[in-house]
């Protein structure tokens, strides 16, 4: 019974539960299934959210540096992985036509988490830089990016608290769904990009 696989339902509510926001004990309860088989299925979800920021953020970049003379701010903040701040990590913050992207320094990340998609050298020499003039703000309004940035830092660190801190190599994918979910914050969109990707999730 262990390993029969999830049923289309079950895969359905799985992801409806992680947009939920419940943790992987919440949802075992909930969907009558092991925790450590949701905790496997949590992780492959955050693994896909990773990879769609990441394809956003590329998209965004390359929109943005095939204009002539546009060049794009960012600002760096140390984020914690736990309630302390015994391990802290940098992570770079921009503003691209109304959306929030993130990127974790190099060589930090490299010393702590596996995870790391990591395009820094983009924009290594544009830290003060001027935003974009262009800017959609379809989304967020890219106009105070240290505002920005220190909300995202805010949502974060609450964030992380609900998990009484996180495993410092699975950093990387728990910034990238905050960055996620600070985006769209919409449960209900957030499921459908999730639905989308099922067949990766439950490879």
């Amino acid at each position: 019974m262990k390993n029969k696989p999830l049923s289309a339902y079950k895969k359905k509510k799985l992801i409806e539960s992680f947009c939920d926001e419940l943790t992987a004990t919440q949802a075992a309860h909930r969907l009558n299934l092991d925790r450590n088989t949701v905790n496997k299925y949590f992780r492959r979800i955050r693994e896909c959210i990773a990879g769609y920021r990441e394809y956003q953020k590329m998209n965004l970049m390359i929109s943005v540096i095939s204009t002539p003379d546009v060049q794009v701010a960012s600002v760096l903040k140390n984020i914690s992985s736990s309630n302390g701040h015994e391990t802290e990590f940098q992570v770079r913050i921009m503003c691209v036509e109304g959306e929030l992207l993130t990127d974790i320094d190099r060589q930090i990340a490299l010393n702590g988490s596996r995870y790391v998609m990591n395009i820094s050298s983009y924009f290594h020499n544009l830290s003060n830089a001027q935003t974009h003039a262009h800017d959609k703000h379809q989304g967020i309004d890219c106009s105070d990016l240290h505002r920005i940035a220190d909300d995202f830092h805010s949502f974060t660190t609450n964030r992380f608290k609900k998990f009484f801190g996180i495993k410092n190599e699975y950093f990387y994918l728990y910034v990238k769904e905050a960055e996620f979910v600070f985006n769209e914050k919409d449960a209900t969109k957030r499921e459908r990009v999730l639905n989308q990707m099922a067949e990766q999730i439950f490879v």
